[in-house]
């Protein structure tokens, strides 16, 4: 980054155009010394796509990735509007592949994009990434490999530094929170353009937004690596996401069951964490070479062990991608977020709420626990409905009900003067 650019962002009133981190803040050093501007390749077809790839992005070992797509969408709708937008990022060079403007093909991704993605040795990092990427296999069958979220490194490198070793976990941080805390600029943002109709040719506004998204991420990548080295003790890098495995902390830190034995004099604190951090729910100790403390949520150890956890069904990380780009572009959602990822497994994948249910957790949840949910994230956020589909779910319970809690959505099946038998 350029300092003088830097600073004049800081400098410039909040809220400003010029006040947001941005790729143009940054420059390409030739071997001459010459300086150069980050590079943006707006590809609209198949072939364009298939030469930036092979001329500009075939040697690098670290890309940044993202996707756009309509907030409309379901499975149905195929690919161009389910992986809208593709765009990848070098240091130098960053490509907006508009797939909703590509002729239609069986093969709609070039060769060479395809190796890339694929290719476990060239790191793709991002926010949410194995939602993006299971896109990319469901809609254009690319299967991709080689996946850093960035979510896992910021929390390693945040927590590792003052020993919150509890909230090293695999929740989701927001890309644009990521941005602020290392790239010390505020992201933009904006709803209007998070919403973007992406069937239609980018405006400026909606290249610079796209670019920057992608450039971010490899920008985070190599400032999160730096900070995780500077750390003593040095934890390993995050698994690849596609490996499904927990981070992984540094030596001479490790987590132990309660069960486990313990030395009185090993026992210095004790304090208690949330239920709602699934990861470290459970009694667990935490040691490290000049401290321990035993982390409590308060209740005792089940009699029986805990069953392993078990991965998460890739529709319900996608799920819970769009629900927090829906949340991103409509601040005053009143729908929570449970409510809406129900709605959207519902809406994209055509699962039934007796499937989502069982997606869901295990036991399962309850099927009118999920039919209220989706019928509350429809009627709270007039959210698109498949009118049909929308019955079969109102079905399952009593007209009464439907009446008193969902007026609206009663309302949408029947008309007003029908009265249903």
């Amino acid at each position: 980054m350029v300092d003088d650019l830097f600073y004049a962002a800081k400098n410039s009133p909040l809220e400003s155009p010029r006040s947001y981190w941005s790729y143009e803040q940054y420059r390409r050093t030739a071997e001459d010394g010459s300086s150069h501007k980050v590079r943006v390749h707006y590809c609209r077809s198949r072939h364009t796509m298939e030469r930036v790839c092979k001329e500009y992005f075939m040697d690098e070992k670290v890309l940044g990735f993202d996707l756009e797509w309509m907030v409309d969408a379901n499975r149905r709708d195929g690919p161009k509007k389910n992986v809208s937008l593709i765009q990848l990022a070098s240091p130098s060079r960053i490509a907006l592949f508009h797939v909703a403007l590509f002729a239609n093909s069986d093969d709609m991704v070039g060769p060479s994009f395809r190796s890339l993605m694929e290719n476990p040795d060239v790191i793709k990092v991002g926010v949410s990434i194995k939602g993006d990427t299971t896109r990319l296999r469901t809609f254009l069958d690319v299967d991709s490999r080689g996946l850093m979220e960035l979510s896992h490194l910021y929390r390693l490198v945040t927590y590792s530094r003052n020993g919150e070793y509890h909230n090293i976990n695999r929740k989701l941080v927001p890309l644009a929170t990521q941005v602020q805390d290392f790239l010390h600029l505020p992201m933009f943002k904006g709803a209007s353009v998070r919403s973007s109709d992406w069937s239609k040719p980018l405006d400026m506004n909606q290249v610079a937004y796209s670019a920057s998204d992608a450039y971010a991420g490899l920008q985070l990548y190599e400032t999160l690596q730096h900070h995780r080295r500077q750390l003593d003790p040095c934890p390993p890098s995050p698994h690849l996401a596609e490996l499904n495995l927990r981070i992984r902390l540094a030596d001479g830190v490790k987590v132990t069951r309660l069960e486990d034995t313990l030395k009185a004099s090993d026992v210095v604190a004790l304090e208690t964490i949330s239920l709602n951090d699934k990861e470290t729910a459970s009694l667990i100790t935490v040691s490290t070479k000049t401290n321990t403390s035993i982390v409590s949520n308060k209740k005792p150890a089940s009699k029986s062990p805990k069953s392993p956890e078990r991965p998460k069904d890739s529709r319900v990380e996608v799920a819970e991608d769009r629900v927090a780009s829906y949340r991103s572009s409509h601040p005053e959602t009143r729908a929570t977020f449970v409510q809406l990822r129900a709605y959207f497994l519902w809406h994209c994948f055509d699962l039934s709420p007796t499937a989502i249910a069982e997606l869901l957790r295990d036991p399962p949840l309850q099927t009118r626990t999920v039919v209220g949910y989706i019928l509350t994230a429809v009627q709270s956020e007039k959210l698109p409905v498949d009118r049909e589909r929308l019955r079969e779910v109102a079905d399952l319970i009593p007209l009464g009900t439907l009446q008193s809690r969902w007026p609206v959505v009663r309302g949408m099946l029947f008309p007003t003067g029908f009265s249903p038998l």
